[in-house]
Order: structure tokens, then C-alpha cells, then sequence
């Protein structure tokens, strides 16, 4: 791969330079009047000033801010891309979701025969989302006795009040589409379900009959009701995710796979034994690579390097924090060597590592014997067992070589001086590898 390393010269020092452009203030900028920088992103300028708030593009900024921020084209059209997929992404799973309330009902009944690929439920209630309003008695006691009138006789005021309710639908069959396993004729049934719509069959006199149709199935609805891209996205694990990072600058700057924190409002990194903001400054959705800006200075941090002298068999080694709820929030050291110099499929943007990972090394650096970080750790292909009952994928993983994260930081990348005592020993680079990787907790 053509090394990024020119190309990337200035990049920490840009950012650096950025965040100390927050809160800058203009008494005039452009069109603006009593401007102050709120915020500085890879296509402009977000400001308040004296009319409101408002977004100032690059390529309408003075050259001279434009270089002092380290603004590009390219880094423009990058976020520019990356934010439109974010919000068709939320857009989509937003009607995504919307799609199946729409179609949510709970339906209860009696198994009346289980058949391939779903069951017979009769007599089965369900749900129409329309509702109607019934008319409930209600009475009221009046003037009843109390200890300054205990002989006082009570009045009994009755009546009925509307009360609106959803509206149930009993019919004589419905069919459920569905894992059959856990059922068998004669069982209660009750569940939340989605309306599909309508299902004929054959019953046992030979008479063909429609019914009413319903899914357990989320993800096949949305897919059959066109919103395949909501249906991918339910795919993904919600609640806290975790994963890791490791830090590339003095300031905070992390870098780590962008599925860590893709699509997620709140982000937190531990640093110092406490979990402190980060927020997104840019990321490469292709690549699975983001970079993140962590609340935090003077952290400890790796050198980046170059993967063009990494063969088969280097090796390499990680520091991580896998499956944090079942090992633990400390950091875990492993290590093996390189199998190959591409990824599954062949494809040449990865490496492929023997250094065992799991859930949650996502984003870790995979570092060689210099010190210096060549790959961030990506996948893993997940093991089985073959029809011969021989477990298969045994230890395959994978880890993005670093050129493509250099090229998602962009041309203004610049390096941190090299440090003064670097770690001459192995235990001195794990240690200090240890040191600049954090855990990540996104939700």
C-alpha cells in the first residue's frame, strides 16, 4: 500500500488548532456580525452571532481561516457523505419502527393444529390499533354518614360514563408464522405479534379458507413492507455497547472502529478509572474506522506505523477489553503473528491475525515489536462445526491496516514528536501499550 505518512503531516496539530478556535470571536465574519465559533467541523464552521445561530461552509470562509483550521476538500466531502448516511440511517429505522407499531397487536387463542412453518389459533383475539368507546357503570355514594352526621342516610347516584378502549376482533382462525418448536396442539397461546395480512389454506374437509395472518417476525416484515434498510439495522445489538480505543495524541484524540460507536448518542471513555465524554470527529463508515475526541489531557499514547514492512509471520499483539462483563473492566494482553496480508474474500485492506480476540477488542491496536501501531483490530469470523463434528474457524480474526485510518485523518495529520525515552523492553511496550488503550461505553 502507498504509504499516507506525507499526505498525513499535519493532522493533530489541525485539530489541536480547531478546538482552540472554539469560542473564537469575530466582530465581524463575512456576513455575520458579533460572530463566536461554536464549533468546528471537517466541512465549516458552526457560530452564533448577532441574528441567530448559523453553519459557514469551507468554501465560504477567508482562505486564511480555511488554512488556520486545516480545512480540505477532501475532509469536506468525506463528513459531508458520512452524515448524509447517518441520517438516511436514522431516517430509515425511524420509519422502520414506526412501520411495526403500526402492525404490533398481542394475539391470544388456542392451538388448534400445528403445521409446517407456523400454527392454527382458534379461537384467536387480536388487536385491529383502531378503537372504540364503551360505555361503563360507575356509582357514586352521596352525602353518606360522617362523624358529625353519623345517622345521616347515604345517596346512591348511578350511571355510566365513555371510556375508550382498543378495539378486539375474535375470529374463528388466525395463523401465526413462526418457529414451531415450542408448540403443540391444545396449547393457550398469547404473544405480541405483527398483522401480515391475510393466509389460505386447506383445511382437513378439503375446503380452501382465508384467514387472518400474523409474524413473529420483525425483520422479514420490514423487509416484505420495503424497509430492508430498518430491517438491517434491527439486526444490530442495542442497549451499551463497549469496545476500545487507543489514544494517538497528548490531547485526547482516540482512534477505534467506527461500528464501536455508529449511530450511538452518548459516548464515554475511561480514563484515570472514571468514564469522561468523547464525541465523534470523524469517521470512515467503509473502513470502520472513526476518530474520537476524548475530555482528557496528557494521555499516554501509541505511534502510528506503517504496514509496508509487516510479512507473514510477524509478530504482533494486542491490548484490549474483551467481554467486560464476564472478564472484567482490565485491560487484556494477547498476541500471535501475522497469517496473511489480506482479509476475507482477499481483500487487501486487513490483515489477517492468529492474536486471539473476542467481543469487544473491536477498535484495539494491533501493535509490532517496535512499539508502534500497524492495524486496528476489526473481526472476527466466528467458529462451528462441520458435518464431521469438526469445530472449523478456529482463531481466524482480522485488523484494518493502519494506512486506511491514516487516510480517514485526512492531509493535515501531523504526528506527535517521537518520545524522548521510548520502551526499549517487550514488558516496557506492552506496559505502554496498556497504557494509552481505553475502554469504550456507547449507547
Amino acid at each position: 500500500m502507498k504509504s499516507h505518512l506525507p499526505r498525513a503531516l499535519a493532522i493533530l496539530l489541525t485539530l489541536s488548532a480547531a478546538f482552540a478556535q472554539e469560542g473564537r470571536k469575530f466582530d465581524k465574519l463575512l456576513d455575520y456580525e458579533d460572530v463566536i465559533i461554536r464549533k468546528v467541523e471537517p466541512d465549516g464552521i458552526r457560530i452564533m452571532h448577532k441574528g441567530g445561530i448559523a453553519k459557514i461552509p469551507f468554501e465560504r470562509l477567508p482562505p486564511e481561516l480555511v488554512a488556520e483550521l486545516g480545512l480540505n476538500a477532501e475532509d469536506a466531502e468525506l463528513h459531508r457523505k458520512n452524515t448524509t448516511v447517518a441520517e438516511n440511517e436514522a431516517a430509515n429505522r425511524e420509519k422502520g419502527a414506526d412501520f411495526l407499531k403500526s402492525r404490533a397487536t398481542k394475539l391470544v387463542g388456542i392451538i388448534l393444529q400445528v403445521k409446517e412453518g407456523g400454527i392454527l389459533l382458534s379461537p384467536a383475539g387480536f388487536t385491529t390499533g383502531k378503537t372504540k368507546e364503551i360505555k361503563v357503570p360507575y356509582t357514586v355514594q352521596e352525602d353518606g354518614p360522617t362523624t358529625l352526621q353519623p345517622n345521616r342516610k347515604p345517596k346512591i347516584v348511578k350511571g355510566f360514563t365513555t371510556k375508550t378502549v382498543p378495539e378486539v376482533i375474535t375470529v374463528e382462525v388466525a395463523w401465526l408464522s413462526c418457529d414451531t418448536k415450542p408448540y403443540i396442539d391444545g396449547m393457550k397461546f398469547e404473544k405480541d405479534v405483527y398483522v401480515v395480512g391475510k393466509y389460505t389454506y386447506v383445511g382437513t374437509d378439503g375446503a380452501e379458507r382465508t384467514v387472518p395472518s400474523f409474524t413473529t417476525d420483525s425483520t422479514a416484515l420490514l423487509t416484505a413492507g420495503g424497509h430492508g434498510d430498518a430491517a438491517e439495522a434491527a439486526k444490530k445489538p442495542v442497549g451499551i455497547a463497549t469496545g476500545t480505543g487507543f489514544f494517538i495524541t497528548a490531547s485526547g484524540h482516540m482512534l477505534t472502529n467506527n461500528h464501536v460507536v455508529a449511530n450511538r448518542t452518548k459516548i464515554e471513555v475511561e480514563v484515570g478509572g472514571k468514564f469522561v465524554p468523547a464525541k465523534v470527529l470523524k469517521f470512515d463508515a467503509t473502513n470502520d474506522v472513526a476518530l474520537l475526541k476524548v475530555e482528557a489531557e496528557n494521555t499516554k499514547w501509541l505511534p502510528l506505523g506503517e504496514e509496508k514492512g509487516i510479512g507473514l509471520a510477524k509478530p504482533v499483539f494486542t491490548v484490549g477489553f474483551p467481554q467486560v462483563t464476564v472478564q472484567g473492566s482490565s485491560a487484556k494482553f494477547t498476541e500471535g503473528s501475522v497469517s496473511s496480508l489480506s482479509g476475507a474474500n482477499d481483500d487487501g485492506r486487513y490483515f489477517q491475525i492468529s492474536v486471539p480476540i473476542q467481543p469487544g477488542n473491536s477498535g484495539s491496536p494491533l501493535v509490532d515489536g517496535t512499539g508502534k501501531v500497524v492495524g486496528i483490530v476489526s473481526a472476527t469470523l466466528g467458529s462451528g462445526v462441520s458435518s464431521r463434528g469438526l469445530e472449523i474457524n478456529q482463531n481466524v480474526n482480522y485488523a484494518l491496516k493502519i494506512g486506511y485510518a491514516k487516510s480517514m485523518l485526512g492531509s493535515a495529520f501531523t504526528p506527535p514528536a517521537p518520545l524522548a525515552n521510548p520502551p526499549k523492553t517487550r514488558e516496557a511496550l506492552v506496559q505502554a501499550t496498556a497504557d494509552a488503550v481505553a475502554l469504550i461505553k456507547a449507547q
